[in-house]
């Protein structure tokens, strides 16, 4: 249900929901930076 809706609000607001998913992908890329900046410290540090 929650997808098809979202789906349909794609079509009425393209320039909005293209926004949106440029912010997510944005922190999604963040998340997995640093997500390995973590880990490559933490190995550093018990290393």
């Amino acid at each position: 249900m929650k997808i098809f809706k979202s789906k349909r609000s794609t079509n009425a607001h393209p320039a909005r929901n293209r926004k949106i998913f440029g912010i997510w992908m944005i922190g999604v890329t963040l998340l997995i930076l640093g997500g390995f900046v973590l880990r490559f410290s933490f190995v550093a540090t018990v290393g």
